[in-house]
C-alpha cells in the first residue's frame, strides 16, 4: 500500500487486521480501540483517502511505523 495516499477502506481494514476494534460511527467519524492504544484511534468517515497527518498519529498512538502500513496488502 503506498502510504502517501491511503485510502479509507484500506486504512480501516489495516486497523481491523492489526487488532482495532469499531467502537462506533457516530456523526461522521469511525471510532476504534485497541488493547495496547493510549486513546481511541478517530478517523473522519468523509474524508478520503485519508490525509497522512491522521494515518501517522494513529499509527504512532498503536506504537506502528509508516514501514508496517507500507507493508501491509
Amino acid at each position: 500500500m503506498n502510504p502517501n495516499n491511503v485510502p479509507l477502506k484500506d486504512f480501516l481494514r489495516f486497523l481491523i487486521s492489526r487488532g482495532c476494534k469499531e467502537i462506533r460511527h457516530h456523526k461522521g467519524h469511525y471510532v476504534y480501540s485497541h488493547q495496547k492504544a493510549t486513546r481511541p484511534i478517530i478517523i473522519q468517515d468523509h474524508i478520503d483517502p485519508v490525509p497522512m497527518m491522521v494515518v501517522k498519529t494513529n499509527l504512532r498512538t498503536l506504537g506502528l511505523t509508516m514501514s508496517d502500513i507500507r507493508d501491509f496488502k
